[in-house]
């Protein structure tokens, strides 16, 4: 059997592959498809926390990424912590009083949430007038739309930093939808006492895991894109909450296998030159 290979250079960078005619598509692995880190806001100053600056958090999600509160929400909470805000981790950590908080926050710990994080934190939300007497907090950030033509199906993965502490109700989910359809739940963190049952419905799996473990790790999910997606959102919602602890992310990656050939019943190369790129 004839081995096909080729080399497409631009600029500095070059990409090469090789392809047995009449066997599957050439695949370049784990493009990265969308990065977001969160240090591209414009910070304001405290309004309701004690701790004063002049630059330590927003309400104004990263461009093209949004804030959605369920409706039955209550509004009359700490300021800063309304549904998803983009503080500095280390204001956020003081002025909340830590409780592990620094574990993702503070490098000299090891933190993965350094600088600009995003945060979720019905247990500070509630420190003014108990809010969340009045109902739960219910609060989700969605990623603008990704483009995901030309991926190998099941190929996309999320990844990102993490920092969740349970407590009582609280209970989050990462959904994604594609092509503007129904948003399907990926991973699902379910209250269970003290601990948190790790739920990823793709793969079918459960884990129990005991609180503080997850206050400062990496999480990777499979996305199960369908053959010929063009693009997804994900969502990240936290629900269920009252005055309990939180939920942080930061370092959010999406990435896919890039699949830009095509062979035809005869062995036959098809590719779109105009097509093939390194993203």
């Amino acid at each position: 059997m004839n081995r096909i290979r080729f080399a497409v250079v631009g600029g500095a960078a070059a990409l090469s592959f090789s392809l047995l005619a009449g066997t599957a598509p050439a695949v370049v692995s784990a493009t990265e498809l969308h990065a977001e880190d969160f240090e591209g806001v414009t910070l304001g100053a405290n309004v309701d926390e004690g701790v004063a600056g002049a630059a330590v958090w927003t309400a104004d999600a990263p461009a093209g990424w949004s804030v959605a509160n369920d409706g039955a929400m209550p509004t009359n909470g700490v300021t800063e912590w309304l549904g998803w805000t983009f503080p500095l981790g280390t204001w956020w950590a003081e002025a909340a009083g830590d409780q592990e908080r620094t574990q993702f926050t503070d490098a000299g710990k090891g933190g993965f949430g350094i600088g600009v994080v995003a945060v979720a934190d019905p247990d500070e939300y509630d420190d003014l007038n108990s809010a969340l007497d009045g109902g739960p907090f219910d609060s989700t950030l969605s990623s603008p739309a990704i483009d995901v033509s030309g991926t190998v199906a099941d190929s996309v993965m999320l990844t990102f930093d993490s920092s969740w502490r349970p407590e009582d109700t609280q209970a989050a989910m990462v959904t994604v939808a594609y092509d503007g359809g129904a948003a399907m739940e990926v991973l699902r963190f379910d209250p269970d006492g003290s601990n948190t049952t790790v739920v990823r419905p793709l793969a079918g799996t459960e884990e129990s895991i005991a609180d503080p473990a997850q206050v400062n790790e990496s999480v990777t999910v499979a996305l199960g894109n369908p053959e010929g997606a063009s693009s997804l959102v994900i969502g990240f919602r936290m629900y269920d909450a009252t005055n309990d602890w939180w939920w942080a992310i930061d370092n959010i990656r999406v990435t896919g296998d890039m699949s830009d050939t095509a062979v035809d019943a005869d062995g036959k190369l098809t590719t779109a030159w105009g097509t093939l790129k390194q993203r």
